[in-house]
C-alpha cells in the first residue's frame, strides 16, 4: 500500500491536522471563530491591518514538521474581506528537493517569478464578494513557471488576513461544485473522472437555487484541459472543466485544448456519447460579478452563472 494512501480521495486539512491543536497549527494575531449566517456553520475570521501579522498556519512553527500532502490540487473555501488585503502562501517541496513558495494576494500588482517563489496578483471585480472555492493546480503551476521543477508535496501553508475561511483540502481529483453524486453518476461525469464536492467540504444549498447563483468557483490554471479516463486515476491536467472562461475552446478527441480563440464565449462541460463536450454561450448571458486573479500570462477569470443549455 502506498505511504500516501491515507490521503485518498482527499484530506480535510482542518479536521485531520486539528486546527484547534497548538501543536499542529498556529493562529497568530486577530483570528476568531463565529457562526456564518449564510453557511450555517463555524468559520474562521482572520483580520488585521498587517496581513503578515494575522494568520493561520499549518503545521506549527517547528522546523522538523511537514504536512507531506501529496495531492496536486489545493482547495480553499474562503471569502476575502472587501477592500482589505490578504495573502495565501503555500510552500511546495519538489522532487528536486527544492522549496518553492507559491503566493496569491491582492497586494501584488503583477506576476513575479524568482528562483524560489511565484507570486500571483488577485483582483476583485466588484463589491459583492461571495464565498468561493479556490482550486490551485500546484503541479501545473510549477510546470508552467519553473524550469525543471516537479511537484512532490505541500510542506506548509499560511492564510493571512483579511479573509473568512471555512476549510481547505487537498486531492488528486477534480471536484465539481454545484452537482451532487447522483447527478454526476446519472450524467456520466463520474465515469469521466469528475466528482461532486465532498459533503463535509461543500457549501449549503437550497433545492430551488443554483450553486453558481450564490457562490464562485475559481480554478488556476484554467487554460489547459485533459480529463482522466479512469475515475480512479488523477487528472493529468486540470482546467476549464465546467468552469466558464473568456475564451472559445476547441478540443481534440482526447479532450485536450488544441487551439484557443479570443472570443467573448464561455464553456461548460457535459458528457455526450461518452465524451466530454463543452457548450458555447455568448457572454452577454453571463453576469460578471466574480473575481479575476490577475495573471499576466494565463488570464484566469471566472463568471458566476452556469450555462443553462447544452449543444
Amino acid at each position: 500500500m502506498s505511504s500516501s494512501s491515507w490521503q485518498h480521495p482527499f484530506v480535510n486539512i482542518f479536521k485531520h491536522f486539528d486546527i484547534n491543536s497548538a501543536k499542529k497549527c498556529v493562529k497568530n494575531g486577530d483570528v476568531s471563530t463565529f457562526i456564518d449566517r449564510d453557511l450555517k456553520s463555524i468559520v474562521y475570521r482572520i483580520r488585521g491591518l498587517v496581513p503578515a501579522n494575522n494568520y493561520i498556519q499549518f503545521p506549527s512553527e517547528s522546523l522538523n514538521q511537514s504536512l507531506c500532502l501529496t495531492g496536486r490540487l489545493y482547495y480553499l473555501l474562503f471569502r476575502p474581506m472587501f477592500d482589505k488585503c490578504f495573502c495565501i502562501h503555500i510552500d511546495i517541496l519538489t522532487y528536486e528537493k527544492h522549496l518553492i513558495r507559491i503566493s496569491l494576494s491582492n497586494l501584488y500588482r503583477e506576476l513575479k517569478v524568482t528562483q524560489a517563489s511565484i507570486q500571483f496578483p488577485y483582483m476583485t471585480t466588484g463589491t459583492d464578494i461571495h464565498w468561493s472555492v479556490l482550486c490551485l493546480d500546484l503541479h501545473t503551476i510549477l510546470l508552467t513557471y519553473m524550469t525543471n521543477e516537479h511537484y512532490h508535496m505541500i510542506k506548509s501553508f499560511q492564510l493571512c488576513g483579511n479573509m473568512f475561511v471555512k476549510n481547505c483540502f487537498t486531492s488528486q481529483f477534480l471536484y465539481e461544485p454545484g452537482i451532487d453524486s447522483d447527478t454526476a453518476k446519472r450524467t456520466g461525469l463520474t465515469r469521466a473522472g469528475i466528482r461532486s464536492l465532498p459533503r463535509e467540504l461543500s457549501f449549503p444549498m437550497d433545492k430551488s437555487q443554483s450553486w453558481h447563483d450564490r457562490y464562485d468557483f475559481i480554478m488556476f490554471p484554467n487554460t489547459t484541459s485533459s480529463v482522466g479516463k479512469n475515475p480512479n486515476e488523477p487528472f493529468d491536467k486540470v482546467g476549464n472543466v465546467r468552469l466558464p472562461t473568456p475564451k472559445k475552446l476547441k478540443t481534440n478527441e482526447s479532450n485536450e485544448i488544441d487551439h484557443d480563440e479570443l472570443l467573448p464565449l464561455t464553456a461548460q462541460t457535459t458528457l455526450v456519447n461518452g465524451k466530454l463536450s463543452r457548450s458555447i454561450t455568448d457572454l452577454s448571458l453571463i453576469t460578471n460579478r466574480s473575481v479575476a486573479p490577475g495573471d499576466l500570462q494565463l488570464n484566469w477569470r471566472t463568471y458566476n452563472n452556469p450555462v443553462d443549455r447544452f449543444p
